[in-house]
């Protein structure tokens, strides 16, 4: 019994909830019938995380303790006996941190010196439920401590730094998790995912600490192939867009064939200075498919593009207007990945009124529109991160002759979830005018 990993509950006051310490006794009167581990808690005047964990820490380190796990007062253990089998003893690992239930972010492809293989390798930072190796070296540690104090950091960003692995499947929860969407443990599987939060229905990436004066100046690329119909939509994207329009250079890629649907006689006249508002406009010559990745290559050969970023901005997708700042802050908050997109989207039908889901979260190919690339990037997995689709992109398609599709059932269905907008007339006018026009030309 004296080595098990002893359990220190963060427990918080919170002014609108006076039953929550009352909650915490009973769970931990339940809890101690099944298992022996110690339960220590550590009372917070307030419901500040940083107050909260340093706290417990620090008590923890007075106490002498080797090993800890850490719960927040309102997290639930999904499976006491699986829990309670793999804490009833000390750890025997080097590693600092290891979760037993969160948001998997940057992904560790190299799964050797796990505690066993449970633990899917990576980086989290969440805070409801994970363990703590106080023994030997906590220099880390330490100076963690410090760093937050000083506000100089937040814990869940040490947290981030040293996590290491999670627990798959969870045997922890947050308060409020649901089973059912099962969001949380949708990022254990397929390619790294850029952190979000999960609120009943909605979701929110978290980049507060990313200011609009920290934005680079960025290339944003669309490439044509008989998209004239489809301009519409494309400056309605542009209107909406949510980014410094002095950062950010726009190129369009038109190709020219015997169909001649090119658009440059829509493009406003005035395309701005280089330092300001700048588009550049490119028709090419060609029968082959041209593919982005492959024009943002040519593109940087021949020195047209600015910054550090290319973001795919296709003729057939509606973007939200925070589209391009949740890929260039997803860029910014994750350095070592050279690419992002999501790997399933929702895919709407104009003329049949259908929605359907394009991919899944095992794919590892990101979805034509979704994407922002490094310069100099490649197509390694190790670099690749999601985002989730509705972050990014909603694909606009004639018909449902595409590989990969399934129904798709959400609650954000495209344009409908778009009805309090001021410009959704705009937009039920030019789907109503894409499909008269494609319809004629079909027929």
């Amino acid at each position: 019994m004296s080595n098990t990993i002893p359990i220190y509950w963060v427990s918080y006051t919170d002014e609108g909830d006076h039953e929550r310490p009352s909650r915490l006794k009973k769970k931990i009167g339940r809890l101690e019938k099944a298992i022996n581990n110690k339960n220590v808690i550590i009372r917070i005047s307030s419901v500040d995380q940083n107050e909260g964990h340093i706290k417990t820490l620090q008590t923890a380190l007075q106490n002498k303790e080797k090993q800890i796990i850490i719960l927040e007062d309102q997290t639930s253990i999904t499976d006491i006996n699986a829990f309670g089998n793999l804490t009833h003893q000390y750890f025997e690992s080097n590693e600092k941190i290891i979760h037993f239930g969160g948001y998997l972010e940057d992904k560790i492809y190299d799964n050797s010196n796990v505690i066993s293989s449970n633990f899917v390798k990576g980086h989290i930072r969440s805070l409801f439920g994970y363990w703590v190796n106080l023994e030997n070296d906590i220099e880390w540690l330490n100076n963690g401590i410090k760093m937050v104090e000083s506000r100089k950091r937040v814990w869940s960003d040490i947290v981030y730094q040293y996590s290491s692995s999670v627990h798959s499947p969870f045997l922890v929860v947050p308060f409020g998790y649901s089973k059912d969407d099962n969001l949380m443990n949708l990022t254990l599987k397929g390619l790294s995912c850029t952190q979000f939060t999960e609120t009943g229905n909605d979701l929110s990436l978290n980049f507060k600490s990313i200011g609009d004066d920290d934005l680079p100046r960025i290339t944003i690329l669309t490439v044509l192939n008989n998209h004239r119909l489809w301009w519409p939509l494309i400056r309605l994207n542009l209107d909406n867009m949510n980014y410094p329009s002095k950062k950010m250079k726009w190129i369009i890629v038109d190709v020219e064939n015997s169909r001649n649907y090119t658009i440059e006689d829509l493009l406003p006249r005035k395309r701005g200075t280089p330092g300001g508002w700048e588009l550049e406009y490119i028709k090419l010559e060609t029968d082959n498919t041209i593919e982005f990745t492959s024009v943002v290559n040519d593109l940087e050969k021949e020195g047209k593009l600015v910054g550090d970023f290319v973001v795919e901005f296709d003729p057939q997708s509606y973007y939200p207007s925070f589209s391009v700042l949740s890929r260039i802050k997803t860029m910014l908050k994750y350095p070592l990945m050279k690419s992002a997109g999501s790997v399933e989207i929702q895919l709407y039908d104009i003329i049949n009124d259908t929605h359907n889901c394009l991919g899944t979260i095992d794919d590892c190919d990101f979805k034509k529109g979704s994407r922002v690339v490094r310069r100099g990037y490649d197509d390694d997995l190790k670099t690749k991160i999601r985002i989730p689709s509705q972050f990014v992109t909603y694909y606009l398609n004639v018909d449902n002759k595409m590989n990969g599709i399934n129904f798709y059932n959400g609650n954000d269905k495209f344009p409908d979830f778009l009805e309090s907008e001021d410009f959704f007339p705009d937009m039920v006018m030019i789907i109503d005018n894409l499909k008269k026009k494609i319809l004629n030309i079909k027929h």
